[in-house]
């Protein structure tokens, strides 16, 4: 396990909302222009059941909303949804900021063919989102000192899948990297995740 990793992992971040622990499928109705939303979560150990996660969405949507789950409402892992066409369904409430900041990528991508988008910041995942904000504690439009132990976190995504490390950076309002051809290397890598891979 890499020290990303394992610093990532020991981030307090509710379970259920946590994709390195659990897989995190949001379920809303009318394709996202509804603000009625559930979501369903079963630990990785257990396994992708998604039919499982289908009749714990249907259990919580009843509960939640006092009726049946409309045939209408699908769901989409979390990992696979652009933040800024999803209800937010973490528990620390977003800020009229972080709102209007998702708000103007969501015109970005609608306005434009989203591969002929400029920057990153649309391209926020739903599971980058919560890492930032259940998991970091940082804010969207917020820049975030080079220096910060949460760097390592993100850089653990950044392992899995290279550029998330750009996508988080703009989201936060930092300047783009300059990267030295597409690896991952000390060119982009923060401050305080050094001292763990360079020695």
């Amino acid at each position: 396990m890499t020290p990303a990793l394992q610093f990532r992992l020991s981030l307090a971040m509710p379970p259920q909302l946590d994709v390195r622990r659990c897989t995190v499928v949001l379920y809303t109705e009318d394709g996202f222009d509804s603000d009625r939303f559930v979501v369903a979560s079963r630990a990785i150990a257990d396994g992708e059941d998604f039919d499982a996660m289908d009749v714990d969405a249907a259990t919580s949507w009843a509960a939640k909303y006092g009726e049946p789950m409309p045939a209408d409402v699908s769901g989409s892992p979390i990992q696979t949804l652009l933040a800024c066409y999803c209800p937010y369904p973490g528990p620390t409430p977003l800020d009229a900021v972080e709102i209007a900041l998702l708000s103007q990528a969501q015109r970005l991508c609608r306005s434009v063919a989203p591969a002929r988008a400029d920057g990153w910041a649309w391209q926020l995942t739903l599971d980058e989102l919560l890492l930032v904000r259940e998991g970091l504690g940082w804010r969207l439009g917020r820049s975030v000192r080079e220096d910060d132990p949460g760097w390592l976190a993100v850089w653990a995504e950044e392992e899995e899948d290279a550029h998330t490390i750009d996508v988080i950076r703009e989201a936060l309002g930092m300047p783009e990297l300059r990267r030295v051809g597409d690896g991952r290397d000390a060119s982009v890598m923060p401050l305080s995740v050094r001292p763990h891979y360079l020695r």
